[in-house]
């Protein structure tokens, strides 16, 4: 079975997949078979680890339409300087990094108990190599 390139392909807000990493602590993918994003995010326990959680984009959606952020949907695009039709209009990775800065990781995946994986474990995952680490230094 020959997967797509979205699927095997990490995205970040950043072109750089380091920078993204580093700066924003989030990189995702698509993952067809369960029609959901997996995410790689910086820990908000212990900034230096980082965990893996799952989000699909009805998901992200419905949380503010009738969801639990429903109540916080005009603090959140007045926090971000955009309409909700503009919001809507940005890549999933960005989207979700909207949400995360503005909500937490913990709100949006639950805490993770493992304590998450360490920064060189994370890289090696993502492939990431130490001259695109020394990019974004």
């Amino acid at each position: 079975m020959v997967k797509s390139s979205r699927q095997l392909t990490w995205h970040g807000v950043d072109i750089n997949l380091a920078t993204s990493l580093i700066e924003k602590g989030l990189v995702v993918r698509y993952v067809s078979k369960k029609r959901s994003w997996q995410c790689i995010y910086r820990n908000e326990c212990e900034l230096d680890r980082f965990s893996y959680g799952w989000m699909n984009e009805n998901d992200l959606k419905e949380m503010f339409i009738s969801g639990w952020a429903q109540k916080k949907l005009y603090a959140f695009c007045y926090y971000l300087g955009v309409s909700w039709g503009e919001w809507l209009e940005r890549s999933f990775a960005q989207r979700l990094s909207d949400v995360i800065d503005y909500f937490g990781s913990t709100d949006i995946f639950g805490l993770d108990y493992s304590g998450g994986e360490s920064f060189d474990s994370i890289c090696k995952t993502l492939k990431i190599t130490s001259e695109q680490l020394l990019e974004c230094a």
